[in-house]
């Protein structure tokens, strides 16, 4: 009977033990589907930030070029922080009647071999215009036209129309070769173009730039993707697949890990499927546990039950059999025994187990015979010998630090004397040289009359537990550190009793006291514009009630008002009730990331845009950036100057000295500005405006030089021709009366200077009245041109004739040797002025009345030295005319 009963018994544990592990693994293959999902939702999504922060490059598209695109890229790392991405790239869309000037301009750039393809003639293309990583695979995808490949377009017309990432349908990748061909996908985000509305799905597709997009190889992803379940997954019998689409079918399977032979549809398998929904798409995962696998888990178990269960049977069986008289006779006495031994036994046992796992010793103390006594457990703490025995009181010293010893011995004696309790902190110095960290606590043990008759108490080893502390500690510093630094704060939530938990960084975001605490979640639409929360709120709800991550970009209101652009992400755990029992997750203060982000834009606009040409050098003067002002001014395109000296725009017109004190006012004041000739590439002279400055790092170092300058030739032209108005005489081109004075004004300082002698000549034509009267001033001004371009030919270099007005002129001899050498060029004038004039056919004759004053002797001012002359060409005109006069100051008063 009782063999029957241990079998029937063994039987049915033996089954619930087998229901019991197949309920356990059915639960922990949906864990590990749920899990996965969560991974590859995570990094899709990490994909599409990779790509907003892309988009945000072509708000001023004219600035971007291939070599500014691979050095954006070169920042993010993406071998390093995004493996399993095979690149980012842009498609450009592009009308048929600008495919040839793009192609140009791409070829330009230094890319001959570029072109679209496939070729064929179509309304618009969506070509690659830049892919990186430039290498490799990737270069199959340069000028590729994704617009006539159905599952491409579709997909980037969906992220077009909703304005979204889109992610579209399984499609072999343009990188793929003839070796190691793996199902891929695209990422696509579209590009709009910058200040232009997409609020409507009209505006986004009248408004569209172009797509920025990621190819994704699904094996090199999933490689990465798996790497924290690479353990549970590596079990025998586990086998992992994604497929495209809500349904698991063969056709469309994008990945596939384990053994190839797992069935679903074998009896005994398990298999638990999680959807993956984003970009417009939805995967499945799906894990399959074959038979095997459960029956791998269980057989021990099960194993063990049932041999455990025979033997327990069959030896029950057999003591009934032969122990059954003797048992009723001792049963009662040996059971009281034997229960108390097992207890005790068990007790100790429990005590002295406690003791190990918590480094806790426990001892006792007479105060009388100084005696102490030590548990097992204490000898470990103070790394002794538990053969020597407990060590007495006075040893005690040689084992605690010296700083300590004073407040234990105080403590030790209150307690044996006044029965006080005590609870210290004391550090040890073991045998072995290691110092110890421990807590020593004390209970005195009082007789009838009150008297201290024992002490007894633990000590604690909390060496571990301080510097894990210490070390919790100062990782909850750093962390706090890194999130201010980062502009990152954290948050938790727990469901069921709806608290919430916030870091520092997050107080500090929203300008709130910690102190304060936590608003509930319920007060939070105070904290977010109005549809931000209402996205929010919908997220979270989404996240707590089917478990679903949720990373929003949204406007938060701080307490004064202001409002911040943040950027929140939220995450579920789930535990053993496989429910969401807490949210986590980040909230991101992105307010100064996107200001920079728009003065960046700004002032790539400012440069593309400005009239006024920009040269960027670094601190060794070499040329790193142009803007297309300086182009169009100088000549030179913007790849022909990087890392030359501006001394190439050099024109020679300024000397070493002016250079000189150019740096010198850079140095010292930090810029300068001025005006200077420079020289175009085709070698024309041109005037610029020019202002430099120097850019210095944080350590006050050069670290740029930023020259703007403008061409000012045309200024400088019509400069030039204000001062020729100002000072010549329109008809003969001769200087008038104000440029006259101010070289006879130059001329009487050198004279006083050298004493060498000057003469001013006043000169008035004869007989030029009845030629004006009678042929008409036309014919009057051409006897006027012919006579000045007589006396221009006549004078020296350093001499001056200018026209007064009507018919006089003034002749200006500077530097004379002598000053008799007057008299032959007055000689030559008077015969040049008596020269017959041929106008018309006619002959015109006219002769020359000249007053002259010499300096020295007449050393008086330029308007007295005008005068005398004046009065002498009268003196000269009184004599008959065509002669000259000698202005003499006594004789012409």
């Amino acid at each position: 009977m009782i063999l029957a009963i241990g079998l029937m018994v063994t039987a049915g544990l033996w089954s619930i033990a087998q229901a019991h592990v197949r309920q356990d693994r059915e639960e922990e293959l949906g864990e590990l589907a749920s899990k996965i999902a969560g991974l590859i939702d995570e990094r899709l999504r990490d994909n599409a930030q990779l790509l907003r922060g892309a988009a945000g490059l072509f708000d001023v598209p004219e600035w971007i070029t291939h070599e500014r695109f691979r050095r954006y890229f070169e920042t993010l790392q993406l071998k390093d922080q995004y493996p399993g991405i095979q690149g980012i790239g842009f498609l450009l869309l592009i009308p048929d009647d600008e495919k040839d000037a793009r192609v140009a301009a791409v070829h330009r750039e230094g890319f001959p071999q570029f072109k679209i393809h496939p070729a064929g003639e179509r309304p618009f293309y969506a070509a690659v215009l830049y892919i990186e990583r430039f290498s490799g695979r990737n270069l199959r995808d340069f000028g590729y036209d994704m617009a006539p490949e159905p599952l491409r377009w579709e997909a980037a017309t969906r992220a077009r129309d909703q304005a979204t990432e889109a992610l579209s349908a399984r499609v072999t990748l343009m990188q793929e070769g003839a070796t190691d061909i793996q199902p891929g996908f695209v990422l696509f985000l579209p590009v709009y173009r910058a200040v232009a509305p997409h609020d409507s799905l009209a505006e986004r597709r009248a408004n569209l730039l172009g797509w920025v997009y990621s190819p994704l190889r699904m094996r090199d992803l999933m490689q990465d993707v798996l790497r924290p379940v690479q353990s549970d997954l590596a079990r025998p019998g586990l086998r992992l697949d994604v497929y495209d689409g809500e349904r698991p079918v063969p056709e469309q399977r994008l990945f596939t890990s384990g053994p190839a032979g797992i069935s679903p549809e074998a009896n005994g398998s398990l298999r638990k499927i999680q959807l993956v929904t984003f970009g417009g798409r939805q995967w499945s995962v799906a894990v399959t546990a074959a038979p095997s696998f459960e029956y791998a888990l269980t057989s021990d178990i099960a194993t063990w039950i049932g041999l455990s269960g025979l033997t327990l049977s069959l030896l029950l069986a057999l003591i009934f059999v032969v122990q059954t008289q003797a048992q009723r006779r001792v049963a009662t006495v040996v059971g009281a025994l034997e229960h108390t031994n097992q207890h005790l036994a068990e007790q100790e046992r429990l005590l002295l187990w406690a003791q190990r796992t918590a480094q806790l010793g426990s001892w006792t103390f007479d105060p009388r015979t100084k005696q102490a006594s030590w548990s097992e457990g204490m000898f470990p703490i103070w790394g002794l010998d538990p053969k020597d025995g407990a060590p007495s009181y006075e040893a005690h010293r040689r084992y605690i630090h010296p700083e300590d010893w004073g407040a234990f011995d105080q403590a030790v004696s209150r307690a044996a004397q006044r029965g006080e309790p005590y609870r210290l902190r004391l550090r040890i110095r073991r045998p072995d040289g290691q110092e110890r960290r421990m807590i020593s606590l004390c209970t005195p043990h009082l007789d009838a009359q009150g008297k201290v008759v024992r002490l007894s108490g633990t000590v604690q080893d909390v060496t571990e537990h301080e510097q894990e502390e210490a070390e919790r500690r100062h990782l909850q510093t750093m962390l706090a550190r890194t999130e201010q630094l980062a502009h990152i704060g954290s948050w938790e939530m727990e469901i069921e009793t709806n608290s919430v938990t916030w870091s520092e960084e997050l107080f500090r975001i929203f300008q709130m006291d910690p102190a304060v605490g936590v608003p509930p979640f319920t007060e939070h639409h105070r904290l977010f514009c109005p549809e931000d929360f209402a996205r929010l709120k919908t997220a979270m709800d989404a996240v707590i009630n089917e478990g679903t991550p949720y990373a929003l970009e949204l406007c938060a209101r701080r307490r004064d008002g202001s409002t911040r652009q943040c950027f929140a992400r939220g995450y579920p755990e789930t535990r053993w009730s496989h429910k969401v029992t807490h949210v986590y997750g980040t909230f991101e203060d992105l307010t100064e990331r996107k200001q920079a982000e728009r003065d960046l834009r700004l002032a790539a606009s400012v440069f593309a845009h400005s009239f006024e040409g920009i040269i960027i050098t670094d601190a060794e003067n070499r040329i790193v950036d142009a803007n297309p002002a300086f182009s169009a001014i100088t000549g030179y395109e913007r790849a022909s100057v990087l890392g030359k000296d501006p001394n190439i725009l050099a024109s020679g017109r300024q000397d070493e000295a002016f250079y000189r004190e150019m740096w010198e006012a850079i140095r010292h004041q930090g810029c300068w500005r001025g005006e200077l000739w420079n020289r175009r590439q085709d070698g024309q002279l041109y005037a610029e405006l020019l202002s430099i400055s120097a850019v210095l790092d944080a350590e006050g170092l050069v670290q740029n030089y930023i020259g703007v300058f403008s061409d000012i030739s045309d200024l400088k032209a019509h400069e030039g021709e204000l001062d020729h108005l100002a000072n010549y005489d329109a008809l003969t081109e001769l200087p008038n009366r104000r440029l006259l004075e101010d070289r006879l004004k130059q001329a009487l300082a050198r004279t006083r200077r050298s004493g060498r002698p000057m003469a001013l000549c006043y000169l008035d034509l004869d007989d030029f009245k009845p030629i004006n009267d009678h042929y008409g001033h036309e014919v009057g001004d051409e006897v006027l041109i012919s006579i000045a371009d007589r006396l221009r030919e006549l004078i020296r270099a350093q001499d001056t004739v200018a026209r007064l007005g009507g018919d006089e002129f003034v002749l200006l001899f500077n530097d004379l040797a002598r000053a008799e050498d007057c008299h032959l060029l007055l000689e030559r004038v008077l015969a040049a002025a008596t020269t017959p004039i041929l106008l018309h056919g006619v002959t015109h004759r006219v002769s020359a009345s000249i007053g002259v004053v010499l300096s020295p002797p007449d050393v008086a001012s330029a308007d007295t030295l005008l005068r005398h002359a004046d009065q002498a060409m009268y003196r000269a005109k009184a004599a008959g005319g065509n002669c000259y006069h000698l202005h003499d100051a006594e004789q012409d008063r």
